[in-house]
This record gives C-alpha cells, sequence and structure tokens, in this order.
C-alpha cells in the first residue's frame, strides 16, 4: 500500500511539473531566415491614425462640439507625453464631451471649478 502512495505522488509531482505554464519568448531571429525588424515611423503614424480615428468616432457618437478638436487632442498628447484618450475622458465625465459648460469659460475638463 505504501508504494502505491509513492507511485501516485510521483505522478501527482510529475503531472504538476509538465503542467506548469512555462513563458514563451519571441527572438529577434527566427531561425537562420528571418529577420523580426520594427519601423517605428510607421507604427507611430499608424497608432495616431487610429487614436484620431477613435476619437473622431466617440466625439461624434456623443454630438460632442469638440469632434474638430481631435487634432489639438492629439497635440496636446504627443507634447505633453499623455495618454491620447486621456483629455478627451476627462471631457466626457466632466462636461459630457463639452456640451455642458460654463458660458465663455472653454473649459471642457472642469479645471478650476469649471
Amino acid at each position: 500500500m505504501r508504494n502505491f502512495y509513492a507511485v501516485i505522488f510521483s505522478i501527482s509531482i510529475l503531472l504538476l511539473l509538465l503542467l506548469k505554464p512555462t513563458n514563451i519568448m519571441a527572438q529577434l531571429i527566427a531561425d537562420s531566415s528571418a529577420n523580426i525588424s520594427y519601423n517605428n515611423e510607421i507604427g507611430l503614424h499608424n497608432s495616431l491614425f487610429v487614436k484620431k480615428l477613435a476619437m473622431k468616432r466617440i466625439l461624434e457618437k456623443y454630438n460632442s462640439p469638440l469632434k474638430d478638436e481631435v487634432d489639438s487632442f492629439i497635440s496636446a498628447c504627443q507634447k505633453y507625453d499623455l495618454d491620447c484618450f486621456l483629455l478627451p475622458s476627462i471631457s466626457g465625465l466632466e462636461s459630457t464631451f463639452g456640451k455642458f459648460i460654463l458660458p465663455a469659460s472653454h473649459n471642457p475638463f472642469g479645471w478650476g471649478g469649471g
């Protein structure tokens, strides 16, 4: 009976070791025939295009008066190294994307009390 438990224990440990998830890492050189390279300019351009398109769609969906300011949002996020969705998100929470602001305040973010 003792051997039975020893075998069950050994098989359990072996299964745990075999089923343990392992980290898989990509390498820059895939075998000897293919190199992986990155073009940051294309990636940056596509990324900004996608962000701009996403912002424009959301602002248009909510009929926001800020829908023509997408380039300003992109410019500010690049200038101040911000997530490009941060400012539109704040304006969505604070003023329903610029719909409800104090007259002549030009402040859809609620900063300084509105």
